[in-house]
């Protein structure tokens, strides 16, 4: 088998900043005073509205099923933006 033998030299050259690696601070005319931070200091007054709560009923999928037949299509009303509606009838009379 041959032996190979390598030599590599590298040669160090200090690099110099490109332009755009210096970074510069604005001349004061550059100063564009609408991005200071002060009128973040001040938190906004929020008015809420009052809003009585939502009185809602929870209905199992199940429940929903017997209600409606099956999701049968007699009891289709129609159809919204995200998905159909139907009629229900519970045993409560709701």
């Amino acid at each position: 088998m041959k032996s190979v033998q390598s030599s590599t030299s590298a040669m160090h050259v200090p690099l110099q900043p490109a332009p755009c690696d210096i970074v510069k601070p604005l001349a004061p005319e550059h100063h564009n005073p609408s991005n200071d931070d002060e009128p973040f200091k001040k938190k906004p007054t929020v008015k809420r509205a009052n809003i009585p709560p939502i009185n809602a009923s929870m209905y199992s999928v199940a429940d929903l099923q017997m209600a409606t037949c099956s999701f049968s299509i007699d009891n289709l009303v129609g159809e919204g933006s995200i998905g159909r509606v139907y009629k229900a009838q519970f045993p409560d009379g709701k």
